[in-house]
């Protein structure tokens, strides 16, 4: 056997190991005072994902494995819930410059006011 063996993985990564509250945390710190629009999908795949990956939670990955897909289709799911819920609180809106639409959404006012008090409190 092996041991220096490399896997790569060309689909999603493996489900993220976070409760909904935990989940919730890592989604509230990419509303940053610098962040104002995003696209769904950018969101979960690169700042979601990306935070999970550089901070070394929520992710079971085997050693000398590399995934190469984005963010679990069910976690996607999960994170889709708490965007939607930050909208109906209206800290974030649906659409974002020039796109009025969804998967595009942005920070409100509001939000803005909000995400900046909360990233004072766990600086």
């Amino acid at each position: 056997m092996n041991l220096n063996q490399h896997t790569t993985y060309f689909g999603d990564y493996p489900p993220i190991d976070l409760s909904t509250e935990e989940l919730k945390k890592v989604v509230l710190k990419q509303f940053t005072k610098d962040a104002s629009s995003f696209n769904f999908s950018s969101f979960t795949n690169y700042s979601v994902l990306s935070h999970l990956k550089m901070n070394n939670i929520g992710l079971v990955i085997p050693p000398n494995t590399t995934y190469q897909g984005g963010l679990d289709t069910k976690d996607c799911s999960r994170v889709r819930e708490i965007i939607w819920d930050l909208i109906i609180e209206r800290y974030l809106t649906v659409g974002s410059h020039g796109q009025d639409s969804w998967p595009n959404f942005s920070i409100t006012e509001r939000g803005r006011a909000y995400f900046n008090e909360l990233n004072a409190q766990t600086t």
